[in-house]
């Protein structure tokens, strides 16, 4: 876990510096932060937050968000986190017009999500492709965004593992093809 923290804070730090250096800021017209939170992932006991940090003059941005998972059933308790990284590029982009106050961007993002659960120590890693569209107005942002991805169970030594015996996409020892829905609401700068 401290490896992953490590890694999103030298990510967000080495895209600031070199945001810093290929743009002016004070001549840039387009927010380049957002936060978001997304309820969305409450139907799965989730509470997920989520940073936007958008570069080269908005055509690109990565996306991190951190997870707390609580789920408690009848007998059992479990925890745990999540972590998730995108790589947007958008294909199409209202920030070309200062004037307007409303933006709607699209995108194409490669992700990764890995989470580690309490249960029986089951670390979970999640690849795939989403495609979304971020809408922005003044202060405010909104993001959805639909695709899939692979999921796949590894234990504390490394290896990957397929284990077929559960059905729903929901179910912790789920491995194959599954969906992925997200509806993030937050705040730009």
């Amino acid at each position: 876990m401290k490896r992953i923290l490590v890694f999103i804070l030298l990510s967000i730090t080495s895209i600031t510096i070199i945001e810093a250096q290929e743009t002016n800021l004070a001549d840039s017209s387009y927010n380049k932060s957002y936060i978001y939170l997304d309820p969305s992932q409450t139907a799965f006991y989730t509470f997920q937050l989520g940073y936007e940090r958008a570069f080269a003059e908005n055509k690109r941005s990565l996306l991190i968000c951190i997870g707390y998972y609580r789920e408690n059933n009848n007998s059992t308790i479990n925890t745990g986190f999540s972590e998730e990284i995108q790589y947007r590029v958008f294909v199409s982009s209202d920030t070309d017009n200062p004037d307007s106050k409303f933006n709607f961007d699209f995108y194409f993002a490669p992700y990764l999500n890995h989470k580690s659960y309490s249960y029986h120590s089951t670390k979970i890693l999640v690849g795939g492709i989403v495609g979304g569209l971020r809408f922005s107005y003044q202060n405010f942002a909104a993001d959805l965004s639909c695709g899939g991805g692979y999921k796949t169970i590894y234990n504390h030594l490394g290896g990957f593992f397929a284990y077929n015996g559960y059905q729903e996409y929901a179910d912790i020892g789920y491995t194959g093809i599954l969906p992925k829905l997200a509806l993030r609401i937050g705040y730009t700068f």
